[in-house]
């Protein structure tokens, strides 16, 4: 009986958390996490989880350039404090590129940045 209990507690709990944490945006300590999609339209082709970053600024536009992969992602969701040579740990969910459509990075959507101390 009771550790049904103590189970459906805790699970209650962490549920909570984490309910709190996707919706956050605390700009005090850097750290960015927002679920929703501004994309919508388009299919998502792969996801990031806690890669590392150097944002770029093209045609006045923050972009992500990951040095290991050489990609460059502009992001719907970038917060506006971010300046040219930040390094960043973020994931992201990458979208598709229309075959009609020419971009200056791969569409996505952060769902977590964090600028890193240089």
């Amino acid at each position: 009986m009771y550790p049904s209990i103590i189970m459906f507690f805790l699970t209650v709990l962490l549920t909570g958390c984490k309910t709190i944490h996707m919706n956050s945006n605390r700009q005090g300590d850097n750290l960015i996490t927002q679920a929703e999609d501004c994309m919508s339209d388009r299919k998502e082709v792969k996801k990031m989880t806690m890669a590392q970053g150097v944002i770029e600024i093209i045609n006045s536009a923050p972009h992500i350039f990951i040095k290991e992969e050489s990609t460059r992602l502009i992001a719907c969701n970038n917060p506006a404090n971010l300046k040219k040579g930040d390094i960043v740990i973020f994931s992201a969910n990458i979208k598709e590129i229309y075959p009609h459509e020419r971009r200056s990075g791969t569409p996505c959507v952060l769902t977590f940045l964090k600028k890193q101390d240089q």
